[in-house]
């Protein structure tokens, strides 16, 4: 009984680790979208000399308005699955942008390298990790 106390401990710790190492996981695979939906910004930008005005008011509707302009115009290699937790908002007539995901860990190191203030009515406060161009 107390051998199978002590493995039910053990096993339990490790549950808890691994759960938050896939949060960590979806993190970074959160901000490698935003990465690479601002390289397709930029390609957009460069045969259209703006970035899409994508007017829907929800975050998601924005984001999925972003994704189908991509899709029509190939700027994307690979799809990105999920709209959830992601934002993309142009700004000053499509001159700049900027993007904005939701991260699950608020004390993601990751967060120190972002926008942190609130821009144009966006708010980027962790824990939202922002890219503005």
């Amino acid at each position: 009984m107390v051998v199978a106390s002590i493995i039910s401990l053990v096993l339990s710790g490790v549950s808890i680790k691994a759960i938050n190492w896939i949060g960590e996981a979806k993190d970074v695979q959160k901000i490698a979208n935003l990465r690479q939906i601002s390289l397709a910004l930029e390609l957009y930008y460069l045969d259209n000399q703006t970035y899409p005005q994508i007017e829907e008011s929800s975050p998601a509707e924005r984001w999925d308005g972003l994704i189908s302009e991509f899709k029509d115009g190939n700027y994307l290699a690979s799809s990105l699955t999920g709209n959830e937790n992601y934002d993309y908002q142009y700004l000053n007539g499509g001159e700049n942008y900027i993007l904005r995901v939701l991260l699950k860990n608020s004390e993601n190191p990751l967060l120190s390298n972002d926008l942190d203030n609130e821009i144009e009515e966006v708010n980027c406060a962790n824990p939202y990790y922002c890219i503005r161009m």
